[in-house]
């Protein structure tokens, strides 16, 4: 396939409208499948097969292609013949390069663009180049040749070449070789001219330095060479002598270039200059409006853009009741321009009242309740006063500019039904949200429609509360029998244990029995033995439930394990065996919102042990009687003479501990709380005894337990953990 032409080694002579020869792009082709007739007369001197050019001529007269001269690299043989208008070449097919020249024009070097073959024939057409019309030529040669040769970064070949048709002006001549250091330089092209140039190339040094670029802004790009190296600052080891381009771009800078030879270690260092500014909006007559620069929303004014290129900006500004306005303003280098849009406004001053319970409505928008006063944009409007469970009023107005209007709408209608109300026993008081009616039985006339609550009072009654909904154009009718007490179910430990309610037998445990509000003493009895309490029915609040326990001490039921002490079935602070409880800091009494070493009572403080004693004893303080905290030896009794189950109660993970006789308790892994967190909760317990540490006085014991076997061990005071009380 054919390559793009390489020009002109060196230019004889000068002349005020250049000529150049040129190999006519695309025209150097193999001729088909034809092959030179006379083989026998075409070998070279190393007895290969040449090949046969044929040069067409273009622009070239016979005599002037007469003068031609052409010469093969790599000491190729060249036999030249002119037949039928023509150059024929034969040529030996190990040339790369031919050779081009004319005594009063120029001479170039075409690079053949494929590999010859012997005894082939190939076509090929030369023609004379003038310059273009404001365009000059650069014929490049220098030493040592074969340089490759670059104008404004695009490739022309190697030396020695000429390159046509540059532009007039200024541009940008590179020369590299292998083994040399890089010519820069600037060229001046004159148009209808030839600038011819022969440069001397340095061989390369051995001996390296560095050349260092630096820019004030971190984000600025550095180039060396054209070729991208880093951003903000780079160290590009160098070779001495040589000359190198730089450049520093960054966005909103202006660029900073320069070409540098560098001889020794050499620093640039670059305080870019803004290519940017501020714009500072403000409107008037009013601020607040929403500000968009170039189309892209800012915020709310008065506000000062980000950095903005400069140049022309369009500030554009919005607000309701005002119109848009745009203007455009121009930003220079470093500075702030004030822009100051004036907005024309676009609103009717508007004041509307109603009942002070109504709604105010404006084209569909809630606006306010009673009175409102605002602006409206000129136009039509709809207004309306609401009012739940009332008929709208309504009212439409075309508003104009410059009128301020004040509109006034009549109250909402009020839309009513009936409600006839009676109760079992009669004279129960009524109240209807709140408001007294008199009393049962009553018909009430003009309720509004909705939603009410309706409550019956009456003594030795629970009281009757209930929703009910009035209609428009209908009577509601409630009948309602008043409840005189509420059923209440007693049971202990163990069912057939006779109960009594205020001293009459009612039957065995458990038992379901309606009790009349007030208060009354429930008793159960049990081969002799008798367990009471008194409890109080009410309306609302209390337990529906009432136990009595033969197992119980001041009120808290007991398991007997067969241990040495009986053990609660709850924590404190617990109303059943899987809750949770409290939290306590070792030898305090009172739970609270936080644990730490500079609120605990006894951390770092010497103490005996603590069981019984109501000022330390958790157990003791809450549930008073015999209870009291469970020493360390009772721990490691519970602990080595019970069988652990770890399982759930009701959802909640922890342990089963049977005792030797077969009783047993659940203790939940209800955690710690350390600071104000609670942590470990459903996967370990921690539970106080009363018994210090021996030596510290910052620890005291407790039990354990996670996923494994329980043990005793001591843990920080300070520490909210849980209490299981143990009895005498």
């Amino acid at each position: 396939m054919m390559r793009k032409v390489l020009l002109m080694l060196f230019v004889l002579m000068s002349f005020n409208a250049f000529s150049q020869l040129q190999v006519k792009e695309g025209s150097f082709k193999r001729d088909g499948n034809a092959v030179i007739d006379d083989k026998d007369e075409h070998y070279d001197d190393n007895y290969e097969p040449m090949a046969l050019i044929k040069i067409s001529t273009v622009n070239i007269n016979e005599t002037e292609r007469m003068r031609l001269a052409f010469r093969g690299n790599r000491a190729t043989q060249i036999k030249k013949d002119y037949l039928n208008g023509q150059v024929w070449l034969y040529i030996s097919k190990a040339a790369d390069f031919l050779e081009i020249s004319h005594p009063d024009y120029s001479q170039i070097t075409y690079k053949l663009p494929e590999t010859l073959c012997g005894f082939c024939v190939y076509d090929m057409t030369l023609e004379y180049v003038e310059s273009k019309p404001g365009t000059g030529f650069l014929a490049i040669s220098s030493e040592p040749s074969e340089a490759d040769v670059y104008v404004d970064g695009k490739h022309y070949g190697k030396t020695t070449t000429v390159v046509t048709d540059l532009a007039e002006g200024n541009h940008t001549l590179k020369l590299e070789k292998q083994g040399y250091l890089t010519v820069t330089k600037n060229i001046v092209i004159t148009k209808g001219e030839t600038l011819k140039l022969n440069e001397t190339m340095q061989t390369v040094s051995s001996q390296r330095t560095y050349l260092i670029v630096k820019a004030d802004q971190p984000d600025a790009r550095i180039y060396i060479d054209n070729n991208l190296k880093n951003t903000g600052e780079h160290a590009e080891s160098v070779i001495i002598g040589s000359t190198h381009t730089y450049k520093i771009e960054c966005n909103l800078y202006h660029t900073e270039t320069g070409t540098v030879t560098v001889n020794e270690r050499m620093t640039i260092e670059k305080k870019l200059r803004p290519a940017f500014g501020y714009i500072n909006v403000s409107t008037t007559p009013e601020q607040g409006a929403k500000v968009f620069v170039n189309g892209e929303y800012l915020g709310l004014s008065p506000i000062k853009s980000d950095k903005l290129k400069s140049g022309s900006h369009t500030v554009m500004v919005m607000k309701d009741m005002f119109k848009m306005t745009e203007k455009s303003f121009v930003v220079n280098d470093g500075q702030t321009t004030n822009a100051t849009l004036n907005m024309s406004s676009n609103f009717v001053n508007v004041t509307i009242n109603t009942d002070a319970d109504a709604d105010i409505y404006v084209d569909e928008e809630y606006k306010a309740k009673g009175r409102w006063t605002g602006r409206l944009s000129d136009g039509l409007h709809n207004f309306e006063a609401r009012k739940q469970n009332h008929r709208s009023t309504k009212k439409s107005l075309d508003l104009v500019l410059g009128e301020n209007q004040t509109i006034t709408l009549e109250a909402p209608k009020p839309i009513n039904g009936s409600l006839d109300v009676n109760s079992s026993p009669m004279s129960a008081e009524i109240y209807i949200d709140g408001k007294h009616y008199g009393q049962t039985p009553n018909c009430i006339n003009e309720i509004l429609i909705g939603t009410h609550e309706l409550k019956l009072e009456k003594s030795g009654c629970a009281t009757l509360t209930k929703t009910i909904t009035i209609k428009e154009n209908e009577t509601l009718t409630i009948n309602e029998k008043l409840q005189t007490g509420k059923e209440i179910t007693i049971f202990t430990d163990q069912s057939g244990d006779k109960i009594y309610v205020d001293g009459n037998y009612v039957g065995t445990s458990p038992i379901t029995s309606n009790l009349t509000y007030g208060s009354h003493n429930i008793k159960a009895e049990r081969n002799g033995k008798e367990v009471s309490k008194t409890i109080s029915v009410s309306q609302s609040g209390g337990d529906d439930n009432v136990k009595l326990s033969f197992c119980e001490i001041n009120g808290h039921e007991y398991v007997d394990l067969g241990l040495s002490v009986k053990w609660a079935t709850c924590n404190v602070g617990a109303r059943k065996p899987e809750d949770y409880g409290n939290y306590y800091a070792w030898g305090e009494t009172s739970t609270k919102s936080s644990y730490t070493s500079d609120n605990s009572k006894t951390y770092c403080k010497q103490m005996n042990d603590i069981k019984g004693n109501s000022q330390y004893d958790a157990a003791r303080s809450n549930w008073g009687g015999t209870w009291r905290l469970p020493t360390k030896a009772e721990l490691e009794e519970l602990k080595n003479k019970c069988t652990w189950l770890r399982t759930a109660q009701n959802g909640v993970k922890g342990y089963k501990v049977t005792g030797p006789n077969g009783n047993s308790i659940f203790l939940p892994a209800a955690g710690e709380r350390y600071g104000s967190s609670l942590s470990l909760a459903g996967d370990h317990g921690r539970y106080w005894s009363s018994t210090p540490h021996e030596s510290s006085s910052y620890s005291a014991y407790y039990l354990f337990f996670g996923s494994g076997s329980p043990f005793v061990s001591s843990g920080d005071r300070n520490v909210g953990r849980s209490v299981r009380p143990v009895a005498e």
